[in-house]
């Protein structure tokens, strides 16, 4: 399995703190199948060339410590990146921000309570400039939890998605839960990741998160959610996917319950 969205570069932003950490969850990754990971610290604005370089000193250091560890896994650079109308002219000027600093992809966070009105906008100056946005856990997004077809827009202006495996397993609460399951029944997922920040997230979610994912969809299209679709990602292919079904507001009326 592959996980591109992971917050275990240590001591960079709200995820491990200690390099002795991000080894111990490295290897509770590796013990849940998970051959390749995708750092992703949080970056809510342009990093100075100081904050990059340090950026690149810890992940050097944690690639140099799993090779001295002899764990059996691959790590990619990339981000989160908080979604601002600035965005596009960020990663122009600093692709490094991109999933494995291909320029390709990027994984872009909304606000937790809103869509902001430069979204759409946003989306689109990416796409122009050749990058694709990956919405980082939509499920968790209030306005989305409230009208799921909202989601449909951004993906139908370019982004793809991405869900957290412990949304399936209520970790986020019953809302975030039940918007997950319905957002993957309409094929308004694309992805999955684990979103893991610490060791007290508890055992690798990733697997798990699969196995719910096929009682929705079935094993095949879940497990490419985890391993060939997150591939071509890391590699920066072109991906396609069928287009969202049409959501009844009857279908996520008891999301607000």
């Amino acid at each position: 399995m592959i996980d591109i969205h992971t917050h275990i570069l240590p001591g960079v932003d709200d995820g491990v703190p200690s390099l002795d950490e991000a080894i111990e969850i490295l290897r509770r990754a590796t013990a849940a199948g998970v051959k390749r990971i995708v750092l992703t610290p949080h970056v809510l604005e342009f990093p100075s060339d100081k904050e990059s370089c340090e950026i690149n000193r810890i992940y050097q250091s944690l690639s140099l410590e799993i090779e001295k560890k002899q764990i059996d896994i691959t790590i990619h650079l990339g981000a989160e990146l908080y979604i601002t109308p600035e965005l596009p002219r960020i990663i122009k000027e600093y692709p490094a921000v991109t999933i494995d600093q291909r320029n390709k992809y990027a994984l872009v966070e909304l606000p937790a309570h809103e869509i902001p009105p430069f979204t759409m906008e946003t989306i689109y100056q990416l796409m122009v400039k050749g990058i694709v946005p990956i919405l980082a856990h939509p499920e968790r997004n209030l306005a989305i939890q409230e009208s799921p077809e909202r989601l449909s827009e951004l993906i139908s202006r370019g982004a793809l998605t991405q869900l957290n495996a412990e949304s399936l397993t209520g970790t986020y609460g019953k809302r975030a839960q039940k918007t997950a399951k319905l957002l993957l029944a309409h094929d308004l997922i694309h992805l999955m990741g684990s979103d893991i920040h610490t060791l007290k997230d508890g055992p690798y979610p990733l697997l798990k998160g699969v196995h719910l994912a096929s009682r929705i969809v079935g094993e095949k299209r879940a497990h490419a959610m985890v391993d060939s679709l997150s591939e071509k990602i890391i590699r920066g292919e072109p991906l396609c996917f069928p287009k969202p079904k049409p959501i009844k507001k009857t279908l996520f009326r008891g999301i607000l319950s």
